[in-house]
């Protein structure tokens, strides 16, 4: 079947070009446009904890405290830190429940040392994972933000970019080459030392650097500066998880120039680059499934992240927006609170929180934005 066509004009800021979507795979009739157009993003919290270009943001629920939010944001500035904020919990999705700073910590920004490019979380071991301009990996626990003491895991051949963890693994990318580690099992009470992460072995691309990976139990993808989106299959017939089990899968041109983020999400992996373009791509065969062109309305769309049932975009034009994952239908009206472009997002559920509902109600969905000039803003998406 081929594509369906939507064009759709945007009246506000730039009222002459044209976001055109298309979908694969399904009827222009059984497409509704307006479904969750009743959602928009609500500031909670906005400040500068940055002096520089914001590199990277985790979101992160706090299982000592159900009440508590914790942002870990990295920067060009070369400082690592933890905001750590209360949230005023509501029962009414249609409103805000307001949220108040009361912990910032800085967990890393010594003289002469260089940025941290790359941030992740393996919530079942309590790790924060940060990737380095030193070219190595630092572990720090979540629930008291120390690091984990040993050896940092080093043999990057450059500035670690991107990463992502697994249940099993994490893959850590620096320059043409992509780093595996097996994590400990998650039924050790903790990770006491780094050498509990072993080294597997690395994956190799003839050309292009690496500036975004994403990964599931099935898959490894890995999106590089010429545009080409990577795929390599995980055998689920091996008990002892080796090398051999990470065989090289499809490549594509995804999009023209560099991609900038790129994530796995119910079934799909969604691409976003310097040509202004989302893209939704089939997991295993990557054929592309849905795209919306001039996405920030011909700027460079920077970050993505999702929940469930929503994407979130960061773009050049200083705006955050709101698709469907699957469709990439537009849903309410763009976010305008940045002064700079927004260049690292992050999203958190409070599903994810460990309490019961007398405390947070379980649909509430929180966005983290950061931009170019340092400045972090918190949102929660509401229902009108």
């Amino acid at each position: 079947m081929g594509f369906t066509n939507v064009a759709s004009i945007c009246a506000s800021a730039y009222p002459r070009i044209v976001r055109e979507v298309q979908w694969r795979c399904c009827n222009a009739s059984n497409i509704n446009l307006s479904a969750r157009v009743n959602h928009s993003l609500q500031r909670q919290w906005q400040g500068k904890l940055h002096n520089s270009t914001i590199l990277s943001l985790i979101l992160h629920h706090s299982k000592l405290n159900a009440s508590r939010l914790a942002l870990v944001s990295s920067s060009i500035d070369a400082q690592l830190l933890t905001t750590c904020f209360k949230v005023r919990t509501t029962t009414d999705a249609s409103v805000g429940g307001g949220v108040e700073v009361v912990e910032r910590c800085r967990l890393w920004g010594s003289e002469g040392s260089g940025p941290i490019f790359s941030l992740g979380v393996a919530p079942d071991l309590d790790l924060l994972i940060t990737g380095h301009a030193e070219r190595e990996l630092m572990l720090w626990r979540l629930t008291d933000w120390t690091s984990i003491p040993g050896v940092p895991l080093g043999g990057h051949t450059g500035w670690v970019r991107t990463l992502a963890i697994g249940k099993k693994i994490i893959i850590s990318a620096a320059c043409n080459f992509i780093k595996v580690w097996e994590l400990p099992d998650f039924s050790d009470a903790t990770v006491t030392n780094t050498s509990s992460v072993e080294h597997l072995g690395d994956l190799q691309l003839f050309k292009g650097d690496v500036l975004a990976v994403a990964m599931d139990d099935d898959c490894i993808y890995a999106a590089t500066v010429d545009g080409t989106l990577h795929m390599w299959i995980i055998s689920s017939t091996v008990r002892k998880l080796t090398m051999r089990s990470i065989n090289k899968g499809i490549s594509v041109q995804a999009h023209e120039g560099r991609i900038n983020s790129v994530l796995v999400h119910n079934g799909v992996v969604i691409s976003a680059g310097h040509d202004g373009c989302i893209r939704v791509w089939c997991k295993l065969t990557l054929e592309m499934k849905a795209e919306v062109k001039a996405a920030h309305e011909g700027s460079l769309v920077h970050a993505l992240t999702a929940t469930s049932n929503f994407l979130f975009s960061g773009g050049a034009d200083q705006l955050v927006r709101i698709w469907d994952p699957e469709s990439l239908a537009s849903i309410g009206e763009p976010a305008r609170l940045h002064a700079a472009g927004v260049r690292s997002l992050s999203a958190a559920t409070s599903s994810s929180m460990p309490s019961s509902t007398e405390t947070m109600v379980n649909s509430t969905i929180w966005l983290v934005s950061g931009d170019a000039q340092g400045e972090v803003v918190l949102w929660r998406l509401l229902s009108k």
